[in-house]
């Protein structure tokens, strides 16, 4: 994460719902083992409680964890999966949007797909 877009974020547009998710599809299928989300500016507009899935084809998910949010910076990890997709669900709400200025994909190999501004 490089903080430099702050001004961006993908959001809920909405206040946040069980259930609610977000799916990021990779150039390849990879070795992945975390995933870091910055709420940047919108700091209290966080998942109290997660989980993530990961993919090969979009269509099977295999659970990878779940993990409680944070203001300003959600971290969750977890041991190494190869995914093409992954997928994160809300489990428990707060009050306000679900926002995510900065989100990193953390894994074994070099060349790591991170989506920032969503």
């Amino acid at each position: 994460m490089d903080h430099k877009n702050d001004k961006k974020r993908w959001s809920t547009n909405e206040g946040q719902k069980v259930g609610h998710w977000l799916s990021i599809e990779l150039d390849k299928p990879k070795l992945v083992n975390g995933i870091n989300m910055n709420h940047g500016r919108s700091k209290n507009d966080y998942a109290p409680k997660y989980k993530i899935e990961t993919s090969l084809n979009g269509k099977d998910w295999q659970s990878v964890g779940e993990f409680k949010g944070t203001a300003k910076l959600s971290i969750a990890r977890f041991k190494d999966t190869e995914a093409k997709f992954i997928r994160l669900s809300i489990l428990e709400k707060k009050g306000g949007y679900w926002s995510i200025h900065e989100l990193d994909i953390t894994g074994k190999e070099k060349t790591q797909k991170t989506v920032s501004s969503l």
